[in-house]
């Protein structure tokens, strides 16, 4: 695997640390944030990914302003489930799948891809930090996630990764986002 050093950026979570890594002896540049799987991943948490959402729903609702308005479209045809105006909005903006479905299954898939590796991403994906964590609630890490959506310890997951298609089947089942009761919205 060849790590490209224009593509790759650092981003720490302990602002103290400065962090000089070198690929082929080229420094990688330090990000406070950056674009993954089309979500702002951001040093300060998902703020900037909260906001940005916002403007995009704000967006499309701002789209359908004429059609609230128009006095000669009836109430009948303006009332519209909650699910209609999700399903709307979704496809203003371009998402057509639940958004948490789509990046647990990428999320599921890279980690059974690098745990069959034998890398440079392997070695940082099971490696670990010296020193502590901060105080209070802490994020979560990779491991969290994949011991959650599995529901396997990370051993178990490290071995059913091994095999190509017990893990596709495993983030199949995985990745399903249980439904929400129609007509709930949020």
């Amino acid at each position: 695997m060849e790590i490209s050093t224009e593509k790759t950026k650092l981003m720490t979570n302990n602002n103290n640390i400065m962090s000089d890594i070198r690929v082929n002896g080229q420094a990688l540049d330090c990000v406070s944030s950056f674009k993954y799987l089309g979500a702002i991943v951001s040093d300060e948490g998902s703020k900037k990914e909260v906001l940005a959402r916002i403007a995009q729903t704000t967006a499309a609702l701002t789209q359908l302003k004429p059609i609230w308005k128009d006095k000669n479209i009836s109430l009948g045809s303006k009332h519209i489930t909650n699910m209609e105006i999700r399903q709307r909005i979704s496809k203003a903006i371009g998402r057509h799948d639940d958004l948490l479905t789509i990046v647990k299954k990428r999320k599921l898939r890279w980690y059974g891809h690098i745990t069959r590796s034998s890398g440079l991403a392997k070695t940082i994906l099971q490696g670990t930090v010296q020193g502590g964590r901060k105080w209070g609630r802490q994020k979560k890490r990779w491991e969290d996630n994949i011991q959650e959506w599995t529901q396997l310890r990370l051993s178990e997951t490290v071995r059913g990764a091994e095999d190509r298609e017990r893990w596709r089947e495993l983030v199949d089942r995985s990745s399903v986002v249980p439904q929400r009761p129609s007509g709930v919205m949020g």
